[in-house]
């Protein structure tokens, strides 16, 4: 199922605002899933030799900011490589076509863009490097960081791309923009509660074992605790830490036993 997400893009006030003939996104996503899959893009030549590379719809959605957002390397190959289409135009949100590839994670669009001179800083707003860090997009924020992003850009809320994985928990992004900006990284500082916590190994109470446990009828008595060979009518089933677990009925009651050496305790 195809979606598009129109984060960033707001209304524009007017028909006479947009540029060019107003094309219909959804029906540009179909057609790129299709020629996508059929791995001929004839039909996308020949809608953009009609249309217009650089036409947008009244949110000023551009075909390439729909083939980038939704991850169609190949059609932006053949947008930006062969039909010129413009990388640097944005929709009334201020998002590019970088800002979308980055945003959702496409490193192959995000070099292809770079690759052809896109803004790798575009609008504080619409920042790929600050959307890849929000996001957890690390092979992305790299990517921009080699073309030069603005590390200590700022958001309106004033959140730099680090401030922004220091908020999400994105801690290799976090570890990654430290140490390209000589920032000291403090591991200590990563909540225990994302460690996950050791499982304690079930202990036998030896003092407990003789009253949770009581020797079966015909069986020796035993200070300490019943007869193991009388203990269990299933063969029992070892452990990860070498203890043996068997199903057992006696004095008509049903549980099971877990037997330390010459121990058996009840679990309940």
């Amino acid at each position: 199922a195809l979606s598009l997400c129109c984060a960033g893009a707001t209304r524009l006030g007017s028909s006479e605002e947009s540029v060019g003939m107003s094309i219909d996104c959804f029906q540009l996503a179909a057609l790129y899933e299709r020629t996508t899959r059929a791995g001929d893009f004839k039909d996308v030549r020949k809608f953009f030799n009609t249309t217009g590379v650089n036409d947008s719809d009244d949110l000023g959605w551009t075909g390439l900011m729909v083939a980038a957002q939704l991850g169609y390397t190949d059609v932006v190959k053949l947008m930006v490589e062969d039909l010129k289409a413009d990388v640097d135009l944005k929709n009334a949100g201020e998002f590019s076509a970088l800002t979308y590839g980055a945003q959702r994670g496409h490193q192959d669009i995000v070099q292809i863009l770079l690759e052809t001179g896109a803004d790798v800083d575009v609008d504080a707003e619409a920042c790929p490097l600050i959307w890849a860090s929000r996001q957890n997009h690390l092979p992305v924020v790299e990517c921009l960081v080699q073309a030069k992003a603005e590390v200590g850009l700022t958001d309106s809320d004033g959140k730099t791309a680090l401030d922004w994985a220091k908020e999400e928990q994105h801690y290799a992004i976090i570890e990654y923009l430290c140490k390209i900006q000589g920032i000291e990284y403090l591991t200590e500082e990563k909540p225990s509660s994302l460690m996950p916590e050791a499982e304690e190994e079930p202990q036998c109470d030896e003092s407990k074992s003789s009253s949770l446990l009581a020797p079966l009828p015909g069986a020796e008595s035993d200070p300490q605790c019943g007869d193991e060979s009388q203990v269990t009518d299933l063969p029992p089933v070892p452990d990860q830490e070498g203890m043996e677990y068997a199903h057992f009925q006696a004095a008509g009651s049903y549980g099971c036993a877990t037997r330390h050496g010459n121990c058996a305790c009840v679990i309940s």
